[in-house]
């Protein structure tokens, strides 16, 4: 297993380093601060090292209003063609090829935890 490496520490210190090192993306698992911020800044960085068929996975989706509103920003964002929720976490797909469509797989209602907290 010579193609694992472990970079202790926060996002904010190793993740350039690691897509630097990485040089290219082709799936990303997006776990970190759950801040609105945060989150969209990770997205946008990852993605200078994405390429068409790269795919991001988001976790904590619904996890708070700020995440909530960074998976709207996601899902709207130039880059991405095809969004799937699949009930807390997103899959992200850039291939231009795809049309431009967000799948929620579960629907909000089925989610009755969230209903109420953040919006729709």
């Amino acid at each position: 297993m010579n193609n694992i490496r472990v970079l202790p520490g926060r996002f904010e210190e190793n993740l350039n380093l690691a897509l630097q090192s990485l040089g290219s993306v082709d799936i990303a698992y997006l776990d970190g601060n759950h801040r609105y911020d945060s989150t969209v800044q990770y997205f946008q960085e990852i993605l200078r090292y994405c390429h068409p068929n790269s795919v991001m996975v988001v976790d904590d989706i619904y996890w708070s209003a700020e995440m909530t509103k960074a998976w709207q920003w996601i899902k709207n964002a130039p880059e991405v063609s095809l969004t799937v929720d699949i009930f807390d976490m997103g899959f992200v797909f850039l291939n231009p090829a795809l049309s431009k469509e967000n799948i929620c797989l579960i629907p909000y209602i089925y989610k009755p935890w969230k209903i109420g907290l953040f919006g729709k």
